[in-house]
């Protein structure tokens, strides 16, 4: 599914921190600002390129949903400044099985 089709899908705020598991196996929290079926968007003062996989796990009062993800789209700090929006990147969902979904 390309980027534009994945902007398709009704986006729904969602203001939580999602566990990041970077690449060292570190795990970070990064804010969310929007989720939909297809995606969510992460704000980061350092985003990582455009193509990075990440595995991110979304915390729930019961459940804890692991979910690998693709950086399809980077605000970087600059552009954020001109843009007067925060920093941050569009990770598109990979291979979400149906019950996640």
């Amino acid at each position: 599914m390309s980027f534009t089709a994945v902007q398709k899908h009704p986006r729904y705020r969602f203001h939580a921190a999602v566990d990041v598991v970077t690449v060292t196996a570190e795990i970070q929290q990064w804010p969310a600002e929007n989720i939909s079926l297809g995606g969510i968007f992460l704000r980061t003062n350092q985003p990582p390129p455009m193509g990075s996989f990440l595995r991110l796990r979304l915390r729930g009062d019961v459940d804890t949903i692991g979910l690998l993800g693709k950086v399809v789209h980077v605000i970087d700090p600059r552009t954020a400044a001109d843009k007067a929006r925060p920093p941050g990147i569009g990770v598109q969902f990979e291979n979400l099985a149906p019950k996640t979904e």
